[in-house]
């Protein structure tokens, strides 16, 4: 008979923003943290992230990494499968087209971590309890 592998519960997913996300944009972490947390104020503001492969499982929050450390925590919206999105973000002014892509969506509010927590950057996202 074939083992299932259980799954421990999640409360969350941890998501790493990489180097080439600011060097595109031409911005350091900390003027991406300032216009991101005003972003993130906003009632209406819905943050899309580009994943490869989706979780499997529904989880409430979404942890960001970048920079060595974890960021924030937001709340999960939902998962989004091959949809096609423009943004007019960067900094020559054009648009950017991600055709068929998937999609992690979360929304504020954000929460910074209550002291540092020191975390290496890596591909895709890792399922998480919560951290704070």
């Amino acid at each position: 008979m074939k083992k299932i592998k259980q799954v421990e519960r999640s409360d969350a997913i941890i998501l790493t923003l990489p180097v080439a996300f600011f060097n595109d944009r031409g911005m350091s972490t900390d003027q991406f943290k300032v216009l991101f947390e005003r972003y993130m104020q906003r009632d209406d503001a819905l943050w899309n992230f580009r994943l490869t492969n989706l979780p499997t499982f529904d989880v409430n929050y979404v942890y960001l990494v970048f920079a060595g450390h974890v960021q924030y925590r937001a709340n999960l919206v939902q998962y989004e499968r091959n949809k096609t999105k423009r943004f007019a973000d960067a900094p020559d002014g054009k648009t950017r087209t991600f055709p068929n892509c998937n999609w992690v969506l979360f929304t504020g509010p954000i929460i910074k971590p209550p002291q540092p927590i020191p975390m290496r950057g890596f591909q895709g996202f890792r399922y998480s309890l919560i951290i704070f």
